[in-house]
């Protein structure tokens, strides 16, 4: 009895783990959510694409962004977060791609919270998304 509790509540968990993969791959913005030690746990299509890479789960968040400035100085977005308080959003980026070229891009980062109102952190979303031009 207790083995089919258990099988239960693993198949309801990669159901709500599924549900959300299916979620986040749907945004048309690149997503990457990064733990405490900011290793990246979930990205997207759109993220990948946009990196120009093919894989970056557990890999450390400096290994596969690479942000810079107008003035070409590389950016921790992790340490503008925290300054900043538990968001930041700004156009003035670009993404520093593996060969070299760069990506203009609007940078949207959030301290993950674990509860309501809670105010540690328990890691962050960062949303990447591609200005429209006309």
């Amino acid at each position: 009895m207790l083995s089919s509790v258990r099988l239960f509540q693993a198949s309801q968990n990669q159901l709500d783990h599924n549900r959300l993969l299916a979620l986040i791959n749907s945004l048309e913005d690149g997503f990457l959510a990064v733990d405490n030690e900011n290793k990246v746990v979930l990205c997207n299509g759109a993220a990948l694409a946009l990196l120009d890479i093919n894989e970056v789960q557990g890999k450390k968040l400096s290994e596969v962004l690479s942000v810079v400035g107008r003035d070409g100085a590389v950016v921790d977005l992790i340490t503008v977060a925290a300054a900043s308080g538990s968001s930041f959003s700004s156009n003035d980026y670009s993404l520093k791609r593996p060969d070299g070229s760069h990506l203009a891009v609007h940078v949207k980062i959030s301290a993950v919270k674990p509860a309501y109102k809670d105010t540690r952190s328990s890691g962050y979303v960062i949303l990447l998304r591609q200005p429209v031009v006309n």
